[in-house]
């Protein structure tokens, strides 16, 4: 399979993940801006509000390899966050919940980490991924998932 292929996948992949959950909806996919340096994230989700998009917005860093788990790893734990600090000059705004999703395209399974994690209703920027921020991608992960963004901006 080539790159753009594996790429692909891996969108279909994300949006066919996340968007199990009622509580997610698809909002944006930022690969073109990406591509052009204007993006730090792939693609951008919305806490679902009776199918109308809330503005919680989290975004999406994208992997995928046909080489397995160990491969993935560590493009996880390789993965460099200081772009995502707030005096990055590409950052005038915020900086959006954010993490870094992955897919081992040999069995489809999806992993994820914070990249920009909202706790304590502040974000924190993950200085070094390690192996023990990877979790598996499923559906009571999502739901944490959306749970965690919605009361992150609720207490906004």
């Amino acid at each position: 399979m080539n790159q753009s292929l594996i790429e692909a996948r891996a969108q279909n992949l994300c949006i066919m993940y996340l968007t199990r959950s009622p509580k997610i909806l698809f909002a944006r996919n930022n690969k073109d801006l990406f591509s052009k340096g204007h993006a730090l994230v792939d693609l951008e989700f919305d806490i679902n509000n009776d199918n109308f998009y809330k503005g919680f917005v989290f975004g999406v860093v994208l992997k995928a390899t046909q080489n397995g788990y160990s491969t993935l790893e560590k493009m996880f734990t390789d993965f460099k966050t200081g772009h995502f600090e707030p005096n990055n000059q590409q950052i005038s705004r915020k900086v959006m919940p954010v993490l870094l999703i992955g897919f081992d395209m040999t069995n489809d399974k999806g992993y994820f980490s914070w990249i920009s994690s909202p706790a304590n209703n502040q974000l924190t920027i993950v200085k070094k991924i390690t192996a023990a921020h990877i979790k598996g991608l499923n559906t009571r992960a999502v739901d944490e998932i959306a749970s965690i963004v919605e009361r992150y901006y609720t207490a906004q």
